[in-house]
Order: structure tokens, then sequence, then C-alpha cells
């Protein structure tokens, strides 16, 4: 009696209702016992796309294994409902033929009415005939996976262009929805993340760092992305641990993407993401934004000049950094910090830097000698001069004054237009029609820049006010030496150390306020 083993695939499983495997499963039981075949086997590769190789595949591959650990002598005939549960390739068809004929198997797919018997007729016109089909058969499904594979990158090609979301994980501070007109989904706000958003919105514009932000969040309890999502994700596998602990760089990664306002992003990775843009060149909104148009400006501000500070030790952020320099080489000084059983010494000195020489090269640059201070000396010398040289004087806040009439919406052109001359190129728009619709975005944009130029407007900006405080009672009153460094970094204050001296640069705006002290 011959032995068959009866075969399924099914590229997508779509919860307990997909019963095209249990189909494709009778028909093969049905088409072996009306020819007193023996089932002496199932296989059934569930979520696996025809694009993987028969020899491949997770359930169908051991049938095929003609190894000692194998199972291909424990079958005669392989039944397969039709040659597109098979495979979807002219190439894994003649492989999987060739093996057949090797082995002397039969191959059966009942709905397409092929059968190729290679045990004694390899050669017979009945068995060339059925190769014939067989080749024909897989030569549709392969023509029929490519259009398949086409409608979807036409869709997804027009649905990246539209307000609806594609789908996966959205954004830190946004959840899925239905679209407003029924079409699909989007975004809105979420309740509980688009307020932990805003609040690092907040911290930050303030002056914390992603540091600081990060020991807030985990000091108040707000959920983790990783909290927060895993529960929705229940089957998918994790590497690591769900940590409530708040990380800066997942801080950094969610405040500096333009997906807090709502904006549509593609890339491969957080730092390649870009807006995705409409046929006018303008980033394309898919939800609410989080921020108005002046608290992003500001945030953004805020994070650019948090950003030339970052440096970090073991021992935290060095209370001086950022405001004492080199006075030789005019670089930072950076802190070190030895202990002893009995006391720790911090020290600042110059340290070796990189620079490009005259050919652009990359060279290192050694130390200056004779630049290692103590660091009591530099801390009280600055004490010193903020409570006393510089205690009267009045300490300044700069605010920012949002932009009135267009000035915001010239802005958001102007980057959009640079931003598409970005991506030409980069050779973004190399395809067919790509020059048409590249050069429609530009002429859209640059008709809005016109006609927004042509309006009243005025550019947000910052300004100075006085804080009613003096740099004495500051200084005093600041809970921290951070708060204490961040004051003399918003002065512009800086100190040059070198072979023994201290000296203090103050900024001309600075020293025409303590010129007028009495």
């Amino acid at each position: 009696m011959i032995r068959a083993v009866v075969g399924a695939r099914v590229s997508v499983v779509k919860g307990n209702e997909k019963t095209s495997h249990l189909t494709q499963r009778e028909a093969g039981v049905r088409h072996a016992e009306q020819r007193d075949m023996e089932v002496v086997g199932f296989f059934e590769d569930l979520d696996v796309s025809a694009t993987v190789a028969p020899f491949d595949r997770p359930d169908l591959g051991p049938w095929l294994d003609d190894s000692a650990d194998g199972m291909a002598d424990a079958w005669d005939a392989m039944i397969f409902a039709k040659v597109d549960r098979a495979f979807r390739s002219i190439f894994d068809c003649v492989d999987v033929a060739r093996w057949a004929e090797a082995h002397k198997k039969i191959l059966i797919f009942t709905d397409d009415n092929i059968t190729l018997d290679f045990r004694s007729e390899a050669d017979s016109m009945a068995t060339m005939m059925a190769k014939i089909f067989l080749m024909l058969a897989a030569l549709f499904a392969e023509m029929e996976l490519k259009r398949i594979k086409n409608r979807a990158k036409d869709a997804h090609a027009y649905l990246r262009r539209t307000p609806r979301w594609p789908g996966g994980q959205p954004p830190f501070g946004y959840m899925i929805v239905d679209a407003p007109d029924g079409q699909g989904k989007s975004l809105a706000p979420d309740p509980v993340t688009s307020k932990i958003v805003r609040r690092m919105g907040a911290l930050a514009t303030a002056g914390k760092s992603q540091l600081e932000i990060a020991k807030i969040l985990t000091a108040e309890k707000a959920v983790t992305p990783a909290r927060y999502y895993a529960p929705q994700n229940p089957a998918k596998p994790r590497r690591r641990a769900i940590s409530d602990v708040w990380n800066p760089s997942s801080v950094g990664k969610i405040l500096n993407s333009d997906a807090c306002m709502g904006i549509k992003l593609t890339g491969p990775s957080v730092r390649e993401r870009k807006p995705l843009r409409d046929r006018a060149g303008l980033p394309i909104v898919v939800a609410e934004p989080l921020f108005t148009a002046e608290e992003w400006a500001a945030l953004k501000l805020s994070l650019a000049k948090r950003a030339k500070t970052m440096e970090r030790s073991a021992e935290g952020t060095a209370p001086l950094l950022g405001i004492v320099h080199c006075g030789q080489c005019q670089s930072r000084l950076y802190r070190v910090v030895n202990k002893s059983a009995k006391k720790v010494y911090e020290y600042y000195r110059c340290t070796p830097k990189k620079r490009l020489d005259e050919n652009g090269v990359e060279i290192r640059v050694e130390a200056c000698s004779d630049a290692t201070f103590r660091g009591a000396d530099l801390s009280a010398y600055v004490e010193q001069m903020a409570t006393h040289y510089l205690g009267k004087v009045s300490v300044v806040r700069k605010v920012y004054v949002p932009g009135e009439d267009h000035s915001m919406e010239l802005e958001q052109v102007v980057r959009a237009m640079a931003g598409v001359r970005e991506e030409y190129d980069e050779g973004l728009y190399d395809y067919p029609d790509g020059e048409e619709e590249y050069r429609e975005r530009i002429g859209n944009l640059a008709s809005t820049r016109k006609r927004l130029m042509e309006l009243p407007q005025r550019k947000a900006e910052w300004v100075t006010e006085e804080t009613g405080e003096t740099y004495a009672d500051a200084w005093t009153n600041a809970p921290d030496s951070e708060v204490r460094r961040q004051l003399l970094l918003d002065s512009g204050i800086r100190v040059n150390a070198w072979q023994g001296r201290i000296e203090a640069f103050i900024p001309e705006d600075l020293r025409s306020r303590l010129a007028q002290m009495p």
C-alpha cells in the first residue's frame, strides 16, 4: 500500500477562525482514501510564507530530509491541495520535482488535478505532461505572488501619503483609534502616556536634563514605554525584563521626535525616521499634536541648549562642567575624582582632543601640560564670583515670546523646503514620475512661502526679563550644584585656568549691568 503524507501551508493565521489549513488537510485525506493510500503523517506550516524554500520550512522540511534523522523514507506520496500551497517559485518547484524524481516519490496536487509519479514511469508521456502542467502552475503562482506584492506595495505607498495609520505600535503618547471617516485607523492622544510626554516636555523647557527628567519620572512612578506596551503584546517574547525605571535615552528619543506633534514618520530606526510629506511637500499630520507650536519651538530650543553640556561621569554631572576651561587651548576642563580610604580628591584637567588637520584628517591632540587644577580652588573662585563680585546683580532669564500672524507657518514651510531638497539630494525621488513629484512639491511650497511672506508677521523670539533675584540669592537658595551650574551657564560666564592663575570672562550685557550697580 502507498504511504501518503498530507500537507498544508498558510501564510498568515488570524485567530481561531482561520480554517484554510484544515480544509487543505481534509482534501488531502479524502484523496488518499479514495485511492486506497495509507495516511502516515501530516505537516502544517502555519504563518509560513511561500517564499520560504520547502526544504527550509519547519514542518515540511523534515519530510524532505533524507539523512539518518530525516523522514524521507517514511512515505511514498506527498499530497497538497494546490500548487501554490507547496511553492510560489518556479525554482522551488524544480528543486522539489528533481528531489522527488531522484527519490522515486509521488507528488499530488488535488485541486489542480496534477500527479507526478516518479516510481517507475519518470519518462512516460503522462509524467512529462504532468511536469509541464506543474511548471505552468508554479509559474502562475509566482506571477500571482508578484501581483500580491505589487498591490501591497501600491497600497502602502498610497497609505504613506494619507493621514491614516498604517499599523504597528503607535508613538509613545498616542493610541490607535478608528479614523474619523471610518476608513482604516488613525491616532489620538493617549489619556495616560500623553500626559507623561507633556510632563517631560515641560521639565525639559524648564531646563532639566534628560537624566534629571528620567529620575523625576521614575520617582513619580510614571509608566515606562516597555511597561505600558507589554500587556498589549503578551505573545511577543521580550529579550530583557520589563523595567519601571526611566532611561535618559528614552526621554531624548521621545522629545526629539516629530511624532510628538502628530506627524507621520518613516525610517528603519528611531534616529533615522523622517517626516512623510504630502503632495504639497508639507509633513503629514496623522494626529492631534501634544504641544502647541509655541511650546514645541521652546522645547526644541531647550533641547538644543542642553545638548551642549551632556557629558556625564560615574560621579554625576561635574559641578563646573562647561564653565571652567583650559587657559592654554580654551577647551573644557573635565573632572577627575580620586578616592582614598579617608578622603576624596577632586581635580579638573585638560584632556586629549581630536581635530582636523590641513588635509581634513582627524588627528589626536595631546592634553596641555601643567593643566590640572584642584576642584576646591576652582569651586571657591566661582562661588566668590557669584556671591560677591556679581552678588548684587539681578539675574535675568530668557522668556519665549510666540510669533504672531504667520511667522510659525512660514518657518514650517521653509523647513519643509529644506527637507524636500535633502530628500532629492539623497536620491529618494529616483523612481518613475519622481522628478515630476519633486518639482510639484517644491513649486507648491514656494507658492505657499510667497503668499505667507506677503502677510504681516513677526518671528518668535527669546527676550530677557528680570527675575527679581540677585546672583547671591540665587546661588545661596539653589537646591544643588546642578542648579548653580545652570545659573552660570545661562549667564554666559566663562572661567579660564592656567599655570596657577584663574580668570573669569563676563559677557558684555552682564558687565554693563554690573557697571550700573551703585
